[in-house]
């Protein structure tokens, strides 16, 4: 994942938003904080080896980068999600850090868009 392009996509955002602008703030929030734990549930799903636990998690964080228009990282965690349901475990480590580069610079790119939003009201 490079850091020079944003891997947040804030036209596409701004335009699911069309007519309820109020609610991208507790949108970048509620993603904001509940993703680590996403994250957590998958590593954990991951280290325990349960094939069904794993694909759900990666489902369900999938989902919830897909909510913040971020094609790149939803790209990641679908990848997981398909090597899971097709018991290519031995195939996910890569790409499970690839995801974690990239929800790192999502974040970023998130809290940067929060500021600019605030800033130009």
């Amino acid at each position: 994942m490079g850091s020079e392009q944003s891997l947040f996509n804030k036209e596409q955002f701004k335009k699911n938003h069309k007519g309820v602008e109020d609610l991208i703030p507790s949108t970048i929030d509620e993603f904001l904080h509940h993703v680590p734990d996403m994250m957590l549930s998958l590593q954990n799903a991951y280290n325990d080896g349960t094939q069904d636990k794993l694909t759900m998690a990666a489902h369900s964080l999938k989902g919830a980068i897909a909510s913040v228009c971020s094609d790149p990282v939803r790209d990641i965690a679908y990848k997981i999600e398909t090597l899971s349901r097709e018991n290519k475990r031995e195939q996910i480590p890569p790409h499970m850090a690839e995801l974690e580069s990239g929800l790192k610079q999502l974040k970023n790119d998130l809290k940067s868009f929060q500021m600019e939003m605030a800033e130009n009201g």
